[in-house]
């Protein structure tokens, strides 16, 4: 097993059965049962039970040995849109395998093995792709004696409820909140498959970003698709148009950060900053646009009227005041009904889909 721990710091850069239990941690007077029958007997996990077996997994995940297994709930499934054991009629054997492997670790972790106050801890899962562990305090007020400590892999929250070290003949178990998202490609590969975000290709290739995205670097991609574009007037044809002399790079630049970070991450980045009279405003990424670095984009947890994350963009402090250009709301962990569209790993970044547009054309009229 491998582990890589980056620690935390501001990212600047310059169905209830009744014949099946219930979940329960361990007793000492019960036998335990290896990963998949144990996920067999519970009835939160009938899919990711339905999944190992038509991978042809159960006996590999029965054997004796050590292992973690971070295991997704019918609801996790459910918000991607797999809702019974047929659904994954869809899926091939070898890619099915895939996806139920990368949510199976080498070796036994608990959850207080994970360094407190990181991201980016980096492990070796079974399908042979990396997994990116945090444990991350989000106490309010870090004198709080009640603190809250939660731990996430690729962006899933671990152990909702509490369900997490539940011991296993083999291993460990622990519930996520979500199906963790792989896909062996790089961000580009990734954009052009899905075929809704043609518009933001279009964008990012007109103002010179798209050979950027290279397998030799980290990215994270803010995604709008196709429809949020066009609601706004934009489409693949108006945008391919737009001179490139007269509108700033920061139109699509907008939504590249040149390093990868799960929307989770932003619990452990963070720093306040003072914008005038008083106010602070707090940060959890924050960088200049390659190409047009008088700007900058950000995401910050709590801006203006919005209850929730704000991605953004603005003059580059220092400036003299907290000059905010345009604000959309962004898919994030605590919005659950739009986890489904957050933390898509690829081999070089992570992308998250936007729920908005970020800047107008007139908004980088240069």
């Amino acid at each position: 097993m491998k582990k890589m721990t980056i620690y935390g710091c501001f990212l600047v850069v310059t169905m209830l059965s009744c014949n099946k239990p219930d979940i329960r941690l361990d007793n000492p007077n019960d036998a335990l049962r290896p990963a998949a029958e144990f996920a067999r007997n519970n009835y939160a996990f009938s899919l990711l039970s339905a999944a190992i077996v038509k991978a042809g997994l159960e006996e590999e995940l029965n054997k004796p040995g050590a292992l973690t297994m971070w295991a997704p709930t019918d609801a996790a499934f459910n918000r991607i849109g797999i809702r019974s054991p047929a659904d994954f009629d869809n899926y091939d054997t070898e890619s099915l395998r895939q996806l139920v492997l990368n949510h199976v670790q080498p070796g036994k972790l608990m959850v207080e093995s994970i360094p407190l106050g990181s991201v980016n801890n980096r492990y070796d899962n079974a399908a042979g792709n990396n997994s990116w562990l945090a444990r991350i305090d989000i106490t309010a007020v870090p004198t709080n004696p009640n603190r809250t400590i939660r731990a996430y892999v690729n962006g899933a929250q671990v152990g909702i409820d509490n369900r997490y070290n539940i011991p296993l003949s083999n291993g460990i178990f622990h519930e996520i909140s979500e199906v963790l998202k792989y896909e062996d490609a790089s961000v580009r590969e990734w954009l052009e498959k899905k075929g809704h975000y043609k518009v933001l290709i279009a964008g990012l290739k007109h103002f010179g970003y798209w050979d950027m995205l290279t397998d030799d670097k980290q990215w994270t991609i803010m995604a709008p698709a196709d429809s949020i574009f066009e609601r706004q007037g934009m489409t693949v044809e108006s945008v391919t148009e737009l001179d490139t002399a007269v509108y700033g790079k920061r139109l699509f630049g907008a939504y590249i950060f040149p390093v990868r970070f799960f929307v989770s991450d932003l619990g452990l980045f963070k720093l306040k900053l003072f914008v005038g009279s008083g106010a602070t405003v707090e940060l959890g990424v924050y960088t200049p646009i390659m190409g047009d670095e008088s700007f900058s984009n950000g995401i910050t947890p709590i801006i203006g009227r919005f209850n929730g994350p704000g991605f953004f963009v603005n003059k580059t402090f220092p400036q003299e005041s907290w000059d905010m250009v345009y604000t959309y709301a962004v898919s994030y962990p605590d919005y659950r009904s739009n986890w489904s569209r957050s933390n898509h790993l690829t081999r070089n970044g992570c992308i998250h889909h936007l729920d908005g547009v970020v800047l107008l054309p007139y908004q980088a009229h240069d």
